[in-house]
């Protein structure tokens, strides 16, 4: 047992003093006058053989992005590159936005041990040039590094003397956008230092920035050609997005733009040949659960069938009349027959799914659509399809504009594609096992939280434009569709009912020569009331006739119940019609029953240390006023691992 523990204590003492890291990572940065810069960046670094074999690699980001998406390019050229005072063999990789440099050889194996790296480049477009101050905002080591680094310092040289007139001076540390201040100052006569005062885990960086007045550095002169091949694709993105909204907006003037209303007069009865469920549909130009339930009241108001409200359930009967009774519509008549199929003359309906009645709704809603819909409405759904295809050019030249040259454009449309159908792939499961996706989507939402949050810090002009895409293609889908001079014609004739049912000045009317007020002309015009939401104040105009006062004190029973409609709780009669409560009620229920229930409609070991980096606009301010610069912001950065 003694010699077990002997050498687990062996093992882990090995294994800890085997672990790779930075020792200690400085900068040389000297500034000429017109914005050009040297870094000499020397590196003692520890490797075991671990995830540094043949020698380490160094990302540095060359791709800023500034106002509107706007894409900056800066220079970057390596000079040299030694390892322990002997010139060292390299090659370079373009990255998502930057250039990978691997030192060391394929065929050479790194012997363990501390090793000094000294990389010396060359990079332009790094200042910033404010109206009343220069800045230099830089990120010293980069917070992409795979190992620690113990010490981190930096030593920053201006022309002419420019380091004895810095008006501010100061550092960050820490995690990609943190304040953290754990550094000191080391100034000396030949320029400024910093230096950590605590070793920086992986993925921390050290950022510096100086501010200093106007007249050291002579400004880059502006380069129209260069602004432009680096922006080719934002200025071809935004092309296409004028062109892509001016298409919408041409489309939905010529096509999309619903004919003027006519004079509304006031009409006594609904259009000629419309039921209410077609009243509704026009109205509204689609169909749900008062759609249905204003055609359900409608066979019963005709005869067809009787509505007995029981205890949390409507029972419906179908009537055999020997009278002839008003003819039906056509999805009227759909309805009654799907309800009422075979020898059932019956049928019972609750809060809980009920087939029969959801078989019903979508064969009258067909019914609806089939008939009205060309005659009333134009979708223009043309130029919807175009909308859409032209938007998702824009999109993906946008992709290519952020994402570029991390993927190719032939990977980059097959990784949209991809995503695409991963996309409604998610969302057929959401439809069809909600609870079980649910739980998916949010664990791995949890899983990735940080990397989501950074996503979005970076990348919020991206997801602006994509929104915007989005929201475009959204509205004028909407915009786009309109009615039709017959459709109008009918929503005019509409209107004119709602104004009667709504009006209570009854004496002007009667100078219009209104049907007598009656019982039967209440009842006819209910279904169409309820249609419409109007069933209160249908109700208060007849009030006086439908008779709401009691005859009996104690029983308080009203006078008016009608014939085709029966509330009954335990067998005992229930007093009282109110065509509000009745039509809310029934809406409620036959709303709950034609919902299908969600439950039957369920069913590192690689060649290197990959390390990832994100930079920021080289031409943004930390601002000598506040604290607003952070760790990981300016310009170079980038990052580094073994390999």
């Amino acid at each position: 047992m003694k010699v077990f523990i002997y050498w687990l204590l062996i093992v882990l003492v090995t294994s800890a003093s085997a672990k790779e890291a930075i020792h200690s990572f400085h900068s040389d940065i000297e500034i000429s006058q017109i914005g050009q810069i040297t870094i000499t960046e020397t590196l003692l670094v520890k490797a075991e053989n671990i995830a540094i074999n043949r020698g380490i690699f160094r990302d540095f980001p060359t791709q800023y992005f500034g106002k509107y998406l706007t894409q900056n390019r800066v220079g970057f050229k390596v000079l040299l590159i030694t390892r322990n005072g002997q010139i060292e063999p390299y090659h370079t990789q373009e990255m998502s936005n930057g250039i990978r440099i691997y030192i060391g050889s394929s065929d050479t194996m790194l012997q363990p041990g501390v090793h000094e790296y000294q990389i010396t480049y060359q990079t332009d477009k790094q200042i910033g040039y404010f109206d009343d101050y220069d800045e230099f905002y830089w990120n010293v080591t980069g917070t992409g590094w795979a190992f620690p680094i113990l010490k981190a310092s930096a030593h920053i040289t201006l022309p002419n003397e420019g380091h004895t007139q810095v008006t501010d001076q100061r550092a960050w540390t820490g995690y990609q956008g943190e304040q953290s201040q754990h550094y000191e100052l080391n100034n000396d006569d030949t320029g400024l230092g910093f230096v950590t005062t605590e070793a920086l885990k992986p993925n921390q960086g050290l950022t510096v920035g100086i501010q200093f007045p106007k007249g050291i550095l002579i400004p880059e002169p502006f380069d129209i050609s260069t602004f432009l091949a680096d922006n080719l694709l934002w200025i071809l993105s935004l092309l296409v997005f004028l062109f892509y909204f001016g298409f919408y907006l041409s489309a939905w003037y010529r096509h999309g733009k619903d004919p003027e209303k006519g004079v509304i007069l006031v009409r006594f009865y609904p259009p000629k040949g419309l039921s209410p469920a077609a009243v509704h549909y026009i109205d509204n130009e689609k169909t749900n659960s008062k759609t249905l339930t204003a055609a359900l009241l409608n066979l019963a108001v005709k005869g067809y069938i009787t509505i007995t409200q029981l205890k949390n359930k409507y029972q419906l009967k179908l009537i055999k009349s020997k009278k002839k009774l008003p003819p039906l519509s056509k999805g009227e008549r759909v309805l009654k027959n799907t309800l009422f199929s075979g020898r059932s003359k019956q049928l019972t309906i609750s809060k809980k799914y009920n087939s029969k009645l959801k078989k019903a709704e979508r064969k009258l809603f067909s019914s609806l659509k089939k008939e009205y819909q060309k005659k009333c409405f134009v979708d223009n759904r043309s130029y919807v399809i175009w909308g859409w295809v032209i938007s998702f050019a824009c999109f993906f030249l946008g992709t290519l504009l952020i994402f570029n040259p991390l993927l190719s454009a032939s990977d980059l449309f097959l990784t949209i594609i991809i995503y695409t159908i991963l996309f409604v792939l998610g969302l057929a499961f959401l439809i069809t096992a909600p609870i079980i996706t649910s739980f998916i989507i949010l664990g791995l939402l949890a899983a990735s939280y940080f990397e989501i949050i950074h996503f979005f810090i970076h990348q919020k002009t991206w997801i602006f434009f994509v929104l915007s895409l989005l929201g475009v293609n959204v509205l004028f889908t909407f915009l786009l569709r309109a009615t039709t001079p017959f459709g109008r014609h009918i929503k005019d004739q509409i209107d004119g009912l709602k104004l009667y049912m709504k009006s209570a000045e009854e004496h002007r009317l009667n100078t219009m020569n209104p049907p007598d007020r009656t019982i039967e002309y209440y009842e006819q015009l209910l279904p169409y009331a309820t249609a419409l939401g109007l069933e209160n104040h249908w109700s208060e105009k007849f009030a006086d006739v439908i008779n709401l006062q009691t005859t009996d004190t104690n029983q308080h029973q009203p006078v008016y119940q009608p014939s085709w409609y029966h509330n009954q709780l335990n067998n005992k009669s229930f007093s009282g019609f109110s065509a509000n409560e009745v039509s809310r009620s029934l809406r409620k229920t036959v709303k709950a029953a034609a919902v299908i229930p969600s439950a039957s409609r369920s069913a590192s070991s690689g060649s290197y240390t990959s390390s990832s980096y994100t930079s920021s606009s080289s031409s943004s301010s930390y601002s000598s006023s506040s604290s607003s610069g952070s760790s990981g912001g300016g310009g170079g950065g980038g990052g580094g691992g073994g390999w």
